[in-house]
């Protein structure tokens, strides 16, 4: 009788978790769909679930008034007046004052507004570009996972997918573009495809700052593994990050334009002053997660270099390894001023694919000493993730059928707020 039963339970499993199963689930209950789609992400078509999963949750995005996503949902409706000639203007006035070098953003808003000026599309949209990339740079690494399976490797990998997760369409520009500039910076270093330097410049695109990001990898490509240059730079990096800030303000006169404009506007006193009033505003925990999670990868990058030594030196796992002592240096230097400052996550990314490679090509179940003190700061990181995204996060997400999409929008953290009020 209980081998029947278990006999039952594996069919009705095997039915849902085919592919026709899996888009039926979907449509009737699209979050038990995405989570199917999670088992059994090896498929191709699971992955095209998750995908579009990632599209309703920014169909049923929620706005939340003073954060990017209310000014993206503003700048639709002030677009959608405008005539069709307009886009031009965007395209021909790239770099001039009134027009901003992001392109990305602005087309894909202006071609929206071509329909409605209904923002719920706009997120969509933007959930599906992001969703795109993100779900690229994921594969390389998952890839890398089923050649030999680690639990190690396995917690790594799962971090990884939580660093800029989809909550982050509400700063659109900056972590598409950092997806962007990962998936490129990925086949440049570890697999030494120039071809990919086109696809890390292109980042720029969607947000500015990631120019210098390009440059910092260009200078990487040109320059190669020099460690002895890279290790007195991190340590300078350390002692006078405030010496760049003198020089800023000369350099952003060299471009001229927008460019000098916008250099200017995320490196002036009233900028840095407006960020760091809402960092204190945040509570203990909101600002140590970073910096836990920033001293585990030392601990962690330096522990795995030198307990794996083998696999270290071995030639894309050097060059990875140098590239990341230049990128923290750039980091380092710039972390007075805002928009640098968030390319900690950029580093994270890196930082963290580092660890994953290593534990990658060890086969063992057993989680390591290494993994075990990161457990905490990356729970930490993960849960301070989860808190901002449930600002924007539609609780009728989690419901069965359409109602995500009919249901007044209410955000999973106005629910909780009300719970323990």
């Amino acid at each position: 009788m209980e081998n029947k039963t278990i006999l039952k339970r594996k069919k009705y499993f095997d039915v849902i978790t085919n592919i026709k199963g899996e888009y039926l689930l979907f449509i009737i209950w699209p979050f038990l769909g995405f989570l199917f789609a999670l088992r059994s992400y090896f498929r191709k078509d699971s992955r095209k679930i998750v995908l579009l999963f990632f599209i309703l949750y920014g169909l049923t995005f929620v706005v939340i008034e003073g954060m990017d996503s209310s000014r993206y949902a503003l700048q639709l409706k002030t677009v959608a007046a405008k005539p069709l000639t307009e886009f031009g203007n965007i395209i021909a006035g790239l770099y001039t004052i009134d027009a901003s070098p992001d392109i990305l953003q602005p087309i894909i808003t202006f071609i929206v507004s071509r329909f409605t000026n209904d923002y719920h599309l706009l997120y969509g949209i933007f959930a599906l570009v992001f969703g795109y990339v993100y779900l690229k740079s994921i594969n390389v690494l998952y890839k890398q996972y089923t050649i030999m399976h680690n639990s190690n490797a396995l917690v790594h990998l799962f971090f990884f997918a939580l660093i800029i997760p989809i909550f982050n369409i509400n700063g659109f520009r900056f972590y598409t573009a950092a997806w962007v500039y990962f998936y490129g910076a990925y086949h440049v270093i570890l697999h030494g495809n120039r071809k990919y330097l086109w696809v890390c410049i292109s980042s720029s695109l969607i947000h500015f700052g990631f120019l210098s990001a390009s440059m910092v990898l260009l200078i990487y490509y040109f320059v190669g593994n020099r460690n002895a240059i890279y290790y007195p730079l991190l340590i300078a990096s350390f002692i006078i990050p405030d010496l760049i800030n003198n020089y800023i303000p000369q350099i952003s006169y060299l471009f001229g334009g927008e460019l000098q404009n916008r250099i200017n506007m995320y490196t002036n006193e009233a900028y840095r002053l407006t960020v760091a009033n809402a960092a204190t505003e945040r509570a203990w925990f909101f600002l140590w997660s970073d910096k836990a999670m920033l001293f585990y990868l030392y601990f962690a990058i330096i522990g795995v270099k030198i307990k794996f030594k083998e696999i270290g030196d071995l030639f894309p796992m050097k060059r990875l390894y140098s590239f990341l002592l230049l990128f923290l240096s750039f980091v380092n230097f710039g972390r007075n001023i805002p928009s640098v400052g968030r390319f900690q996550a950029v580093f994270f990314l890196f930082g963290v694919l580092y660890i994953f490679l290593v534990f990658s090509k060890k086969k063992s179940r057993k989680l390591n000493f290494i993994t075990i003190i990161g457990l905490l700061p990356m729970l930490l990181y993960s849960l301070i993730v989860f808190r901002f995204g449930s600002d924007t996060m539609n609780a009728w997400l989690f419901a069965p059928g359409p109602l995500s999409l009919i249901a007044t929008p209410i955000s999973v953290y106005e629910i909780i707020s009300k719970i323990f009020r």
